[in-house]
């Protein structure tokens, strides 16, 4: 009987620590409502004003105009046609560039040299002085439009570099005249000067002489007709081309 009232007066004085009771569960939070949505389902672009005014002020301030040197600026052209320049390299012929050829008089010395620059890039492509030692040969199986030398090229840098080159004209007239230039001035006879304006304009219509658009409009059909700003040559509507 004791026993039994010791072990009830134990279950009394026990007790839980660190414990709380119980406490009722609380409702979940309202969620924040969504932001509103276009009917493609994305969000709608934040207003003009609310995007920042943010600006940068340039590190290096370019001039307005930028000089480009040529180096022709002391030059007078006596020819300016266009043409198709090879060279002879590896036992075959090579495309060099396509371009305006120039034969350039040096207004002070009297020398007279042959450039050419490739069409939109403008890089050298040909150049050397012109004596009376260059001899043109007519290209084989050119149809008299090409014609073949040899010279001492500064194209590619201050060093001179002996080359075979070739020239092709888009007609046999063409050619014939560039020959013609080519030894009046060989023999020191004087050209007349022309007009070598617009020709460094990378951007702008290569002139005189025929170009690829023009060979495509010589084969359409006679419709209505008209100039192209800076060439003088008829041109046809590019739909009677099936272009």
């Amino acid at each position: 009987m004791s026993s039994l009232s010791s072990l009830a007066s134990a279950e009394s004085s026990f007790k839980f620590t660190g414990l709380s009771p119980a406490t009722p569960a609380q409702p979940p939070a309202p969620l924040s409502p969504c932001s509103p949505k276009s009917p493609d389902n994305e969000l709608y672009e934040t207003g003009a004003d609310d995007e920042p005014n943010v600006s940068f002020e340039p590190v290096v301030r370019l001039p307005d105009n930028v000089e480009v040197k040529t180096g022709e600026e002391d030059e007078d052209a006596l020819y300016c046609q266009r043409a198709k320049l090879y060279r002879f390299v590896d036992d075959e012929w090579k495309e060099r560039g396509i371009g305006d050829v120039k034969l350039l008089r040096h207004r002070s010395m009297g020398t007279i040299r042959i450039v050419m620059r490739r069409e939109r890039v403008l890089k050298l492509c040909l150049n050397h002085r012109i004596n009376a030692s260059l001899m043109l040969q007519p290209m084989p199986n050119a149809q008299g439009k090409a014609w073949t030398w040899h010279a001492d090229d500064f194209s590619d840098g201050t060093e001179p570099k002996h080359e075979k080159f070739s020239i092709r004209f888009k007609t046999e007239d063409i050619a014939a005249e560039f020959k013609q230039a080519f030894d009046r001035v060989k023999n020191g006879e004087a050209l007349p000067t022309v007009d070598n304006s617009g020709l460094v304009d990378a951007a702008g219509p290569q002139c005189p002489g025929p170009s690829i658009l023009e060979e495509l409009l010589a084969k359409g059909s006679s419709g209505y007709r008209g100039k192209v700003s800076g060439c003088n040559f008829d041109v046809t509507k590019l739909y009677d081309l099936g272009l």
